[in-house]
């Protein structure tokens, strides 16, 4: 459980200091985190360190089944035009505005979907699902931390970069 009087990095491990990457030590099989503490912890981590986004891994190993993680992206990150060949991902915002672009085969945008943490406005989405196989970048509107969610075990080269 997380103790909210505990410093937070006293429960991560950074695993790349380049990409402001850690890994959340767990000292039970069951967690919670809280979403504020842990949000201000990447913000500030990424801004300390120079880094346009920061990510804590929930998951306990790479070769983990479930695959949590929670990103930060400010402004200035870019997210490629990519393609997943072997997993389905999930995107759920908490924080900010992005855009995910889908694209066709040929290289055209086919869709366009707004994740939001504005409640008042009715085009923003809370979450979306992203099928293996489907060509697809993301635009950075402001700051944002969301979760991504996929299955494991993570393996870089099943991801291509266009």
């Amino acid at each position: 459980m997380f103790d909210s009087n505990a410093p937070i990095d006293s429960e991560l491990f950074c695993e790349d200091s380049a990409t402001g990457t850690y890994r959340y030590k767990k000292s039970t099989n069951y967690y919670s985190v809280n979403k504020y503490a842990f949000i201000e912890f990447l913000e500030k981590n990424a801004q300390s360190h120079n880094l346009s986004q920061s990510r804590i891994c929930y998951h306990s190993e790479d070769s983990s089944i479930l695959q949590l993680m929670l990103v930060f992206h400010s402004t200035f990150h870019r997210v490629k035009k990519h393609v997943h060949l072997e997993k389905d991902e999930y995107l759920h915002i908490l924080k900010g505005n992005l855009e995910v672009r889908i694209y066709s085969k040929d290289n055209k945008i086919i869709s366009t979907i707004l994740l939001s943490d504005d409640t008042a406005d009715i085009n923003s989405n809370l979450f979306c699902f992203l099928p293996r196989g489907v060509i697809h970048d993301v635009v950075i509107k402001s700051d944002a931390c969301f979760l991504e969610t996929t299955t494991g075990p993570f393996d870089k080269s099943s991801t291509l970069n266009l």
